[in-house]
């Protein structure tokens, strides 16, 4: 079988129909950022309240117990001058820890301003009391904070090996366009510890938040307080600690972590960066780029604006659209201008390159993958890809080119499941068959010992070795060399991978063509067993073909019938209705066989539609006969008369001719007869002529 070469994409094995070029998965985000993020510097971070209401507001939605973000709800309410929605969102905060320093002085400040003067006093007076026994505590805190942060070190790519990532500190950054917030039910706000059992409600401030908004422009000096040292700290441990998270596989905590570090600190340069990250990783290609964008806007040096952008532009092609995939080149190629030289510029010219094949830019893609293997000669993906594109065009010099590629990154990597059985494929197409099969043995060999199914691939399954295996049956097949071997390669593929529809349809053809029918159907029977729906007719057609030649109509009949009703509410194809005609007739079933080539035959209306191609002469002619033999002798020369006036090829005029000659000299009219005579004549002149047509073709060929 001849490999399928689209699109430039490295190979995934396991897809039925041969080898799939699909994603290869090159475009790796960076899950951890340049070591010259340590560099910089802490500053205040100028958010609108509006915004910054939002942010905290997603922070309690994704953390009903983040007590931190509760408090920045409310901080966020009082500076939007939202009095008495802010007391609400205190007293929330109060109930949930009554010992909150900070909640009671601001809720008696805004009881004071409302002339609550007796609320006042008692919040101030009871905050008072708790600072003054809570101040040593909280020098602790801050210098644990402070030492957790220098424990961390500088960040550098030797993270990849090991745990987190460590602290960084963040540049002034123009805030993202904030999150649209959806109304919801009250707000579950718990104790920050996660030990305190009640929990309390306070109206959801989805609400507010749109109101906010609004009001944005008037509030546009207002400036949030810089986090203090204490804070800052609590955010990186947070970042740490979703960090610690995803690299386990729990993103939903990973998540949480990370929006409570946003919370706390929105500037966390380190945060975002993750953060976003981790949503590409959830599949939340939208929100990664947001994410990305305001990492972006903390102007941060040239290392790590490449970084984000480079991880940008994936998240923009990963989201399939034609404006996103040009965006993300857009982003390939600023992140190559903003490191240049960089550790990453062959991976950003590898993805700029596949992104442009995408969009049919076959001459960029392919100087975009030549460039990244000038700056990486080992770069396997874009040599992968390179072939992929070469092998497109078709050319003998392009073939062999692209199987220089295969072979270099066979060199690289001798186990790529993928890059063998690609390389079987184009050798074939070169006509170098014994290579082939070498190839073909060499991928099933890779599968078989646990070697890679692509590039970045995990271990392959089993159904790995099936594409090889099957056009290796194939090949042997067509050569006719050793037909036992390409039917033990068949059965293997069919073995490897029990829902690969095409392995069982060649399977059942090898054994249709030796004779073996029965042994066809038990085959498609037990694929069957296994199929999607949507695979289900063609299976059900191929056996009711396997059936029908065994000379079981009965069976055929029911397995014809199945792929129709499976195809629904879509038509099923003209020759599953006349096969099942055609097993019908076989079984006396004439009218029940009429039916079927009425469908082929007449439109919704029910009238006949005017003569096609080859399927409907088949279906006139059978009807013609079924009609005959239900004593309809006008409409079955009707339906004879139709397909000789059609102009139809000898060998189908010499039938239509024959079948209406019958059908006159059955009715024992004398002067019918003497035009049955002349039709008979006819159809022996038509045969005549259909058997040198054959006889040439079989000389031609």
């Amino acid at each position: 079988m001849r490999a399928r070469h689209g699109a430039g994409r490295a190979c995934k094995l396991g897809a039925p129909a041969g080898p799939r070029l699909v994603r290869p998965r090159p475009k790796r985000q960076l899950s951890i950022i340049p070591p010259s993020l340590s560099s910089l510097s802490l500053s205040t971070f100028p958010a609108e309240p509006a915004a910054a209401l939002r942010d905290y507001a997603t922070a309690v939605r994704a953390e009903p117990t983040n007590l931190a973000a509760a408090l920045g709800v409310a901080t966020a309410l009082e500076a939007l001058d939202k009095t008495q929605e802010a007391i609400v969102a205190f007293s929330a905060v109060l109930r949930a820890d009554p010992a909150h320093v900070r909640a009671l002085f601001a809720r008696g400040s805004l009881y004071n301003r409302v002339g609550d003067f007796e609320r006042a006093n008692c919040d101030l007076e009871r905050a008072l009391e708790l600072d003054g026994q809570k101040q040593q505590h909280r020098e602790k805190s801050v210098d644990g904070g402070k030492a957790g942060a220098a424990a961390g070190g500088g960040l550098s790519l030797a993270a990849r090996a090991g745990g987190p990532p460590p602290a960084t500190t963040s540049p002034p950054a123009a805030r993202q366009p904030p999150l649209r917030l959806r109304s919801v039910s009250p707000v579950v706000i718990a104790k920050a510890s996660f030990s305190v059992a009640e929990v309390v409600r306070v109206p959801a401030v989805s609400a507010v938040a749109e109101e906010a908004a609004a009001a944005a422009p008037a509030a546009a000096t207002t400036t949030l307080r810089p986090p203090s040292a204490a804070a800052a700290a609590a955010a990186e441990r947070h970042r740490a600690a979703g960090y610690k998270a995803r690299k386990a596989g729990d993103l939903d905590v990973a998540l949480a972590r990370y929006t409570r570090a946003l919370a706390i600190h929105p500037a966390l340069f380190s945060a975002r960066f993750d953060r976003a990250f981790l949503y590409h990783q959830m599949g939340q290609l939208d929100a990664s780029v947001d994410d990305y964008t305001a990492a972006l806007a903390a102007s941060p040096d040239p290392p790590a604006a490449a970084a984000t952008l480079f991880n940008r532009g994936i998240s923009l092609d990963c989201k399939g659209d034609e404006a996103s995939t040009r965006a993300a080149i857009d982003d390939f190629t600023a992140s190559l201008a903003a490191d240049r030289g960089g550790a990453h510029a062959a991976d950003a010219l590898h993805n700029r390159g596949y992104a442009r094949r995408r969009l049919g830019e076959h001459g960029g893609a392919l100087a975009d993958y030549t460039a990244a293997l000038a700056c990486d000669p080992a770069h396997i993906r874009a040599l992968l890809n390179r072939a992929a594109l070469l092998a497109r065009s078709g050319t003998p010099a392009s073939l062999e080119d692209a199987v220089a590629d295969y072979r270099a990154a066979l060199a690289l990597e001798g186990t790529n499941v993928g890059a063998h059985h690609l390389l079987g494929g184009l050798l074939e197409r070169l006509g170098r068959e014994e290579e082939a099969v070498a190839a073909y043995r060499a991928s099933i060999d890779a599968a078989s010992s646990g070697g890679r199914a692509s590039s970045r691939g995990s271990s392959p399954p089993p159904a790995a070795a099936a594409p090889s295996y099957h056009a290796r049956g194939l090949l042997r097949e067509r050569s006719g060399v050793d037909p036992d071997a390409a039917l033990a390669d068949l059965r293997a593929a069919a073995a490897a991978d029990p829902a690969g529809l095409a392995y069982h349809t060649s399977l059942a053809a090898a054994l249709r063509s030796r004779g073996r029918h029965t042994d066809a159907a038990a085959g498609l029977a037990t694929a069957l067993d296994s199929c999607a729906p949507e695979d289900a007719p063609p299976l059900l057609a191929a056996r009711g073909a396997a059936l029908r030649r065994a000379g079981m109509y009965g069976n055929a009949v029911a397995s014809y019938l199945r792929a129709i009703a499976a195809c629904a509410p879509a038509p099923a194809p003209p020759r599953y209705h006349i096969c099942a005609g055609f097993c019908l007739a076989k079984c006396g079933q004439f009218s029940a066989a009429v039916e079927q080539y009425d469908a082929v035959l007449q439109d919704a209306s029910g009238a006949d539609k005017a003569p096609g191609g080859c399927g409907d002469h088949h279906a006139r002619l059978n009807r013609g006969a079924c009609l005959q033999r239900l004593g309809q002798v006008d409409e079955a020369l009707a339906d004879f008369q139709k397909v000789i006036a059609s102009g139809p090829p000898p060998a189908t005029l010499a039938a239509a001719l024959m079948n209406k000659g019958a059908c006159l000299d059955a009715t024992g009219d004398p002067a019918r007869r003497e035009e049955a005579v002349q039709c008979y004549q006819l159809a022996l002149s038509a045969d005549a002529e259909a058997a040198a047509v054959a006889a040439g073709g079989e000389e031609e060929g």
